[in-house]
């Protein structure tokens, strides 16, 4: 397209000449014989350190350049630098045999890799995102160079789906330890090399040749752009300077669907929420919060905030492919005025009281439902303050609990309703759990549903946990948006994943080719 035939000839002629990309910066030069796709991401990730959930930019960049044992294509979970394994009969044991894969550097990816990678992430010293989940894992054993034995502590049923995260890939031992700098030095067995990363501008990979699905990736160079500004986003995609971008406006979304030249790729994805962090005295009463749960117009949420697309979250936070789901809890929390002020006055608080609620001003889905959400609250007597800073800083604040409320897109980060403990476990304290918030009947159904194998026993403890999170309430969940990436109509084979793998959908740009 555009910027690969000016690149190209930028190349040949061998002269320095300014393009222009809008807000971002300068488009460097490529060969003429590599074919180049360019993706615009919707923030700059805050890191590349794999073990850490970066959010969506980050995770589509390690998505490329780092595999694991397993991952989703679909909402299946799929094989990658696993080749096989068994289940013993105890439901604890689990043999992993891999298949001959490499690393970026030439080295095999070993069973002692593999090890390394769980011992990695259980240090609390390198403050992984899911040491809780992987914690789950009693040992990891050396059988040979390519097969591991992992024994976990009780059975586990969402172990696969543990090691199907990006955060969780192989890391190559002997690169951690000559490059302990993960989060500006990534290395992995992914599609794609890690080559630069200017900041403010852009992220670039290339071809990695002896990738292990033979003839991936299908194109030699990916340049992630950082593009925060919706309006700079779209605009390069309509000049071409990009073949694709996440999170497209709501507001484009007509223009766009009507127009031939761009392929909206729509699927409903976070369910939107207000966290709450019991901390601050007032959010330490259920009912306060139960109120705050009727105080929100979701309706007028989902019109103002993004544009008429998403539909109202009324009940448990959680996709119907889930275990467990239960229609009937649907319609829980509606919008009710009058019963929100029903329930303050009967916590002692008949006049309101005063709550700061954290968003950004990065992501307009996150900036928009806080406006919103500070007006309905206006009418029930609560006075909104919004803190409202760079998504770097939103995430920081966010991981030391330093908030009343925050506005949170809980996205899955694994097919299985126990992905549900890192917004509600007690000890998963994150970016989106405070850690004023335990409850120990959540706790405990949620270690129940992890132990359980039988899928009818399994559903019901899931519907058990989905009843009791309504009532205790520790977040409002208010809208289940549509999450659209937009594509040009010459571009093959990308793939919005379904419902809760949309975020997943970036590992698809292995297979993407551009007419």
């Amino acid at each position: 397209m555009k910027r690969r035939r000016n690149l190209r000839r930028l190349a040949l002629v061998l002269v320095l000449a300014i393009f222009s990309i809008g807000a971002v910066g300068f488009a460097p030069a490529a060969s003429a014989e590599s074919t180049v796709l360019n993706f615009a991401l919707s923030a700059e990730p805050a890191h590349l350190r794999v073990v850490n959930n970066g959010g969506q930019a980050g995770r589509a960049i390690v998505l490329n350049i780092y595999r694991g044992l397993f991952s989703y294509r679909g909402s299946e979970i799929t094989n990658e630098l696993c080749e096989s394994y068994t289940i013993g009969d105890d439901d604890r044991t689990y043999t992993f045999t891999l298949r001959d894969a490499k690393f970026h550097n030439g080295d095999p990816v070993t069973a002692q890799d593999v090890k390394f990678t769980i011992d990695y992430i259980m240090d609390p010293d390198n403050g992984a995102t899911y040491r809780s989940e992987i914690s789950n894992i009693e040992s990891a054993t050396v059988l040979d160079e390519k097969t591991i034995q992992i024994v976990t502590k009780e059975p586990c049923a969402p172990l696969l789906h543990y090691l199907a995260m990006p955060e969780t890939s192989i890391l190559s031992e002997k690169w951690v330890a000559e490059h302990p700098n993960l989060t500006e030095e990534p290395m992995g067995a992914g599609p794609y090399k890690f080559v630069s990363w200017e900041k403010g501008q852009y992220c670039h990979v290339e071809r990695f040749e002896d990738y292990y699905r033979d003839g991936y990736p299908l194109t030699d160079e990916i340049y992630f752009w950082f593009y925060p500004d919706d309006d700079a986003r779209v605009n390069a995609l309509k000049s071409q300077e990009v073949e694709i971008i996440e999170l497209t406006p709501w507001k484009y979304l007509v223009e766009l669907e009507n127009d031939p030249t761009y392929v909206n790729l729509t699927e409903y994805g976070a369910c939107m929420s207000l966290v709450f962090n019991p901390a601050y005295e007032p959010l330490a009463d259920p009912r306060v919060r139960q109120a705050i749960c009727y105080a929100i117009d979701r309706e007028k949420c989902i019109n103002t905030a993004f544009s008429g697309r998403g539909r109202v979250a009324t009940g448990a936070p959680v996709p119907e492919t889930f275990s467990g789901y239960d229609p009937s809890l649907e319609g829980t929390y509606t919008y009710d005025p009058e019963k929100a002020k029903e329930l303050l006055a009967e916590a002692g608080y008949p006049d309101g009281f005063d709550l700061t609620i954290l968003s950004t001003s990065t992501y307009s889905m996150h900036e928009l439902p806080a406006i919103s959400i500070q007006d309905d609250l206006k009418k029930v007597g609560i006075n909104v303050t919004l803190d409202l800073p760079d998504w770097a800083t939103r995430l920081t604040k966010g991981a030391a609990s330093d908030y009343q409320a925050a506005i949170v897109g809980m996205s899955f980060d694994y097919a299985d309703p126990d992905c549900l403990m890192t917004y509600f476990y007690g000890d998963a304290v994150s970016n989106n759990h405070p850690e004023a918030f335990v409850d120990d009947e959540l706790d405990m159904l949620f270690d129940k549903g992890r132990a359980t194998l039988d899928p009818e026993e399994r559903a019901e403890v899931y519907k058990e946990l989905y009843r009791h999170l309504l009532d205790v309430a520790p977040s409002a969940f208010f809208v289940w948006r549509d999450q659209s990436y937009t594509i040009l109509e010459n571009v093959q084979g990308f793939e919005n994943l379904s419902g809760a793998m949309t975020i997943y959908s970036p590992i698809c740009l292995e297979e993407v080719t551009v007419g």
